[in-house]
């Protein structure tokens, strides 16, 4: 079936499964001791640094400080929002995640699209960044891409950085999908220096099964940490101590589970994309293994809502004529 109200749209693509023994052990243990209600604003402190060590030891980042958000919806509102209202125009790309223009509908933003380059990829050239209207403070980018899981190159992202500090320029980028690409991308272990201009944003543990506790992540520079956990003290939410004890959980193994996370996917994926291919669809390639993109046609849309399978139309990311299948067991099921 199609998904086509933003009800849906910021929720995570794919659940990684049912929640383990230690994670329900944990959040158990922890509410008779009684943390049964919210933890300080930037988050339980044992969840930020676990979040942070793996950044770095992953390659994405280097420096910086965590706040724990309410899933990457929060994340995104947060630097978003805050940003573009404190700092001036936001510069954002015409293809981005249909949570993001939920973001922009939220509040009055001054902000510009900007056009995506015409390969598979669908992200902002960094010549586009030369090209930015006068007066642009904010860039917000994907990479991986939301839409088709596609990454820049690292020289490609030390250009983007590069412009921005050149014309004062804040970026955020949203990095959420880097723990499903299959091998290394090319900016996924890019090491982005943290400073005052710069913030990342993604999921806590994805693949790990916790999705429903919706925990994210904002990854900026101490002092902007601090400045954005006032503004979420004022006009956000604190996620409870249970469901940031669970991703606490999650985090002590996640880097030794992680490999084998997304074996099983792209195991996954493999069945699905032979199934696709049999029934005559066009797959772009993708670093990703949780997700599936396929050019869409008419035909191809009645054989998978006959189905009953869940898929997301590109025209909610900006994009129209493709369609976003995630990869599971239920597609697999329905398609066979």
């Amino acid at each position: 079936m199609k998904i086509s109200t933003g009800k849906y749209m910021d929720r995570p693509l794919i659940s990684g499964g049912e929640w383990d023994s230690k994670v329900i052990h944990k959040v158990m243990e922890t509410l008779h001791n009684g943390e049964t209600h919210y933890v300080d604003v930037p988050g339980n402190a044992d969840l930020r640094v676990r979040i942070g060590a793996y950044l770095s030891a992953v390659g994405i980042s280097k420096g910086g400080e965590i706040l724990i958000t309410a899933g990457i919806q929060e994340a995104r509102f947060l630097t978003v929002q805050v940003l573009g209202k404190a700092l001036g125009k936001i510069a954002l790309p015409q293809v981005m995640h249909p949570g993001v223009r939920e973001v922009l509908a939220l509040r009055d933003l001054d902000c510009v699209l900007m056009e995506v380059g015409t390969d598979q990829r669908m992200l902002v050239p960094p010549a586009a960044i030369r090209d930015l209207s006068a007066g642009v403070k904010v860039l917000f980018i994907e990479s991986p891409s939301r839409l088709t899981g596609a990454c820049y190159a690292i020289e490609e992202l030390d250009e983007i950085v590069s412009l921005c500090k050149k014309y004062d320029i804040s970026i955020i980028v949203d990095s959420g999908l880097h723990a499903w690409i299959e091998s290394p991308c090319d900016s996924s272990a890019a090491g982005l220096e943290i400073d005052d201009s710069i913030f990342m944003i993604g999921e806590a543990w994805p693949g790990s099964g916790i999705d429903e506790l919706y925990i994210g992540y904002i990854l900026a520079s101490e002092d902007m940490i601090k400045k954005i956990a006032t503004q979420k003290q004022v006009i956000s939410i604190c996620t409870s101590a249970p469901s940031q004890n669970g991703a606490i959980a999650v985090g002590i193994d996640y880097m030794q589970q992680h490999p084998q996370i997304v074996a099983a996917m792209k195991k996954k994926r493999i069945v699905l994309e032979s199934i696709l291919i049999d029934m005559g669809a066009k797959i772009y390639s993708s670093p990703v293994v949780n997700f599936i993109v396929i050019e869409s046609t008419p035909v191809f849309q009645k054989k998978l809502e006959a189905a009953k399978v869940r898929f997301i139309d590109s025209t909610y990311f900006g994009k129209p004529g493709l369609i976003q299948l995630p990869v599971s067991e239920q597609a697999i099921d329905a398609l066979q």
